[in-house]
């Protein structure tokens, strides 16, 4: 199967072949799709890592060969955990804009080469040493006031699951696209009294689906993108919003990850 990868900033994926279709993900640089079919100017992809379905713009495709599809997948990767990095190109005038959870393969004394392509930092990328869970916390609250985009899993912007998904994946750990699939991973816990910050909870509507998600930060506080993402109080009813003093979310259930 012919293979792909994002060399851009991100990809936006859509329901359709379309322009005018909605946008239901994103590919974010670094990460790698097979393509599974083509209408006019749009191939239909399924990204590889998290299995998602989409139609990109055929502009925007860059074709790998299974050699260096092989080489890629197996060579050790970092992952970008600043909102925005920035890159130079070799031989190109210009920046490259690496948005949190971009993929960078083979980095070593600050450049990282990416399918024959080499590309140089602006600044070197330091790891971070926190735990799992610490480090799911730390990337999540520095998307703090980042607005609402449906589809989105970057600082441009970004919906509920692509926060969680994003900040599990900087801490290595590879989850669902949709809140909904999200809530099948991990341990299910009983209250807000026995969760950890970084605990998982999802939220339902009046017909019992599961339809947000946000990450705990302590046993009353979570941090979710709803209008943009924020703090708000959270107990086993729901999650609470003081400015319009009502509950904007009912409580389903609470998973822990890590």
């Amino acid at each position: 199967m012919q293979k792909g990868i994002c060399k851009t900033t991100l990809i936006p994926m859509r329901r359709e072949p379309s322009e005018a279709s909605e946008m239901v993900s994103q590919v974010l640089f670094g990460e790698t799709y097979s393509i599974i079919g083509e209408v006019d100017n749009w191939n239909k992809i399924q990204l590889d890592y998290d299995g998602y379905f989409g139609w990109i713009d055929s502009k925007l495709v860059i074709k790998i060969d299974e050699p260096v599809f092989f080489t890629l997948n197996n060579s050790k990767t970092y992952i970008t955990d600043k909102l925005i990095s920035t890159a130079t190109m070799k031989g190109k005038a210009g920046i490259f804009y690496l948005l949190a959870g971009s993929v960078l393969y083979n980095l070593h004394e600050n450049i990282f080469n990416i399918a024959g392509t080499s590309y140089q930092l602006t600044f070197p990328f330091v790891p971070l040493t926190y735990t799992q869970s610490e480090t799911i916390v730390y990337s999540a609250l520095q998307f703090i006031n980042i607005p609402y985009l449906w589809g989105g899993r970057s600082s441009f912007g970004i919906d509920c699951s692509g926060l969680v998904q994003t900040a599990c994946k900087i801490a290595n750990l590879k989850i669902p696209r949709d809140a909904s699939q999200q809530a099948l991973e991990g341990t299910l816990i009983n209250s807000i009294d026995e969760s950890k910050p970084a605990d998982l909870i999802f939220f339902e509507n009046i017909a019992g689906r599961i339809v947000h998600v946000g990450i705990l930060l302590s046993p009353g506080k979570i941090i979710h993108s709803s209008g943009f993402v924020h703090i708000d109080p959270v107990d086993n009813v729901g999650i609470y919003n003081q400015d319009r003093q009502e509950y904007t979310h009912k409580l389903k259930i609470i998973k822990r990850l890590v």
